[in-house]
């Protein structure tokens, strides 16, 4: 413990002066010693009787003088030896203004960085490395009695505890590059969380961060400011590197269909300021190349990449597309699944007879799995298995059958509403207030026409040729007698047909993952000639296969924790595996339901990008894409001086960086910590001192002047 010890002439010499073992400045009785030596052991003198008393006074003088200063001399140097010995032992220091020293005990938690990026060469090898040593610098430089914390970007549980130094020396040299990305914001509120676990108030918190300090990482701006823990930044900085990274990749169309061409897109990232070209492209689907193309990725920005394959089999693809770039890889390849149907699953839900165009439409087609129920002998159960349901034209929507669409569209189904022409409107918006959609009005007769259709929408995307000319001046679109006006619906509403008088003709309302369609007008010739025009079969039939992708969430590695699938996958106590033959990964997958959702939940267990199969047996349930968190391809970050300005302009005290250089970080941390430490220079002086006193009695000699009698 370090006390400052209040002594008259030391603290007048040096008031900000402070000890260690301040006891030890009791040694300085022993001062005594050497003064008493020469009180009490004067040189005696010889008389020697002389013919000229005159020449005889000038001797004794001149050599009682001379005797008297190397005395003085001499005790002074020994005066000077024992204190500068007593001081030493003292341990003397001058504390610096962000001691510690007031606290009874410390604790000491060191946060690694050990993303991909840390992988970079530094001025002194890899950036882990350093890191890594860096780390034992600072262990060392606190004692056996204080108490550390260590933490990676893996947030591992046995690492938050508190552990002795050799624990901690231990913990370390295990730390390997991980795929798991922490902004420090994250890191440090764990940190900080590990001080209420102390069990004593009377404890200092100091905390050290080892980083690149990727901008894309380093939120330093989200860090409190009345934090009352000493955060230290140690910047390693990499050399410079380029990088072009997959960013992400996405079907072109929701849906994909057997032998039938489909393009996905893949997004290209450049973050060096040189141009990069001809970038190789590979897309690769069940283990077969697909697909190969190049593209040019501009400095600091990004490309598109278009690859056309066609899907020859059903069931669950995993793709896999991957660019060559060095020596950055991590982020080279991007794996994705998607789900082509054998066939698709339509129920017409009929208030009255099934619709004669809808039957033509699906009925003929072996793709189309179409069958029809009437209103009051609805299968609730069977509704999850369906990928498209049509309420054509009910006459009374219970709400029953609300709550069982709400669960439907939640899931990601598709429905389509078809207004009843004698209905009651008001039992109609009873039914879509249930489900959060647009409201119908009382039927309006008279000529209108759709005048427009959104064709930036998916639903109109590549269904007509493109000219130079405005689509909508050039279609013949169909003529409108009587309609219920559409209104309401807010913010998740979207208007794909348009009257003349920009009433909504066909309107898409988003709910949950799935989509409800809701016209205007039944399929009756007596309110429209939709029925029997051009755009009924292409409207319908992208209706329809919109309704069938299957398309996973994309978990990201670190960041997601569980996934939805679809529950006609799943169900029954069964144990799920995701399984990963090529990188020979097999873990137990967890199974939850939630609002009729079911979630499959991994924590963590995959650190490997790829395709995991979801199997209960030797069954496929899903197939999960897992991919590396892009946020380390940025390799942008800040040196040192951005930090020390970013921290000064925030006003945020409690925060340092520290460069030391080549210096060792446990001398840096030492003098930063406990301040300036003058115990070697109190031994060097005592010893200097020391040296004095014998040479003064070695060589100083006391001579009598030679003197001519007359």
């Amino acid at each position: 413990m370090q006390i400052t010890f209040c002594l008259a002439p030391i603290t007048y010499i040096c008031p900000l002066m402070s000890f260690l073992f301040p006891g030890f400045l009791f040694a300085f009785a022993v001062l005594s010693v050497p003064i008493l030596i020469h009180l009490f052991n004067f040189r005696k003198f010889k008389k020697v009787f002389f013919t000229n008393v005159r020449f005889l006074k000038e001797v004794k003088l001149d050599t009682q003088s001379r005797s008297r200063l190397k005395h003085l001399l001499v005790l002074a140097s020994r005066i000077l030896a024992v204190s500068f010995l007593v001081l030493a032992f003292a341990r003397p220091f001058i504390p610096s203004a962000t001691s510690s020293a007031g606290a009874s005990q410390k604790i000491v938690s060191v946060f690694i960085d050990n993303s991909f990026s840390m992988e970079s060469i530094g001025t002194n090898g890899r950036l882990i490395d350093e890191a890594l040593r860096k780390a034992h610098e600072i262990i060392n430089a606190y004692s056996a009695g204080d108490r550390f914390q260590l933490l990676t970007n893996d947030f591992e549980v046995r690492h938050q505890r508190l552990v002795n130094r050799e624990e901690i020396e231990s913990m370390i040299d295990e730390v390997k590059t991980s795929s798991s990305v922490r902004k420090i914001s994250e890191a440090i509120q764990r940190m900080e969380d590990i001080k209420q676990n102390a069990g004593t108030e009377d404890v200092s918190h100091i905390i050290y961060l080892l980083s690149d300090f990727q901008k894309t990482t380093a939120d330093l701006e989200a860090l409190r400011y009345d934090s009352m823990e000493k955060i230290y930044l140690v910047p390693l900085p990499s050399q410079k590197q380029n990088n072009v990274f997959i960013d992400t990749c996405f079907l072109s169309s929701p849906y994909v269909q057997l032998n039938s061409p489909a393009e996905l897109k893949v997004e290209i990232k450049n973050s060096s300021s040189d141009d990069v070209k001809n970038v190789p492209v590979k897309l690769v689907v069940n283990g077969i190349q697909k697909s190969l193309s190049s593209v040019d990725v501009p400095a600091n920005g990004t490309a598109v990449a278009a690859l056309n394959f066609t899907a020859a089999e059903t069931g669950w693809q995993q793709a896999e597309i991957s660019i060559t770039d060095y020596p950055v890889t991590f982020d080279d390849n991007y794996f994705l699944s998607f789900f082509i149907s054998t066939h698709l699953n339509i129920l017409a839900v009929n208030g009255s007879e099934p619709n004669k165009y809808l039957d033509a439409l699906f009925g003929q087609d072996e793709y189309f799995s179409f069958t029809h129920v009437e209103e009051n002998r609805i299968d609730y159960s069977a509704l999850g298995n369906e990928h498209l349901i049509i309420l054509n034209e009910l006459k009374s929507p219970s709400s029953g059958l609300a709550q069982e669409m709400n669960r439907f569209l939640e899931k990601g189904g598709t429905a389509i509403v078809l207004p009843d022409a004698s209905a009651s409107v008001d039992a109609y918006n009873n039914f879509l207030s249930a489900l959060r959609a647009p409201q119908y009005s009382e039927a309006i007769t008279g000529d209108e026409r759709i005048a427009s259709l959104e064709k930036g929408s998916i639903l109109f995307r590549d269904v007509f040729e493109s000219t130079s000319a405005d689509k909508n001046q050039i279609m013949d679109l169909p003529v409108v007698k009587k309609y219920f006006p559409v209104t309401g619906g807010g913010m998740n509403q979207e208007v794909l047909l348009r009257l003349q008088n920009r009433s909504a003709f066909l309107s898409e309302t988003e709910k949950g993952k799935g989509k409800l369609f809701l016209f205007a007008v039944p399929l009756n010739t007596d309110f429209s000639g939709l029925p029997v025009h051009a755009l009924f079969v292409p409207l319908f039939h992208r209706l329809a296969l919109l309704s069938s992708g299957t398309l996973p969430t994309n978990s990201t590695i670190g960041r997601d924790q569980q996934a939805e699938i679809s529950d006609s996958a799943l169900g029954g106590d069964r144990v799920y595996h995701l399984v990963n033959a090529k990188e020979n990964v097999d873990v137990i997958a967890g199974e939850r339901v939630s609002e009729g959702r079911h979630v499959i939940s991994f924590q963590n267990q995959i650190t490997k990008a790829g395709n995991y199969e979801l199997k209960n047996g030797n069954r496929i349930s899903a197939v999960i894409p897992f991919n590396y968190d892009r946020a380390e391809s940025n390799l942008d970050c800040f040196s040192g001086s951005e930090l020390e300005q970013i921290i000064s302009s925030s006003g945020m005290l409690n925060i340092k960086p520290l460069e030391p250089g080549n210096e060792n970080l446990s001398v840096t941390l030492q003098r930063i910590n406990e301040g300036t430490h003058l115990w070697k220079w109190c031994i060097i002086l005592a010893l200097l001192f020391l040296a004095a006193e014998i040479l003064l009695i070695r060589f100083f000699r006391v001579q009598v002047k030679p003197h001519q009698v007359i």
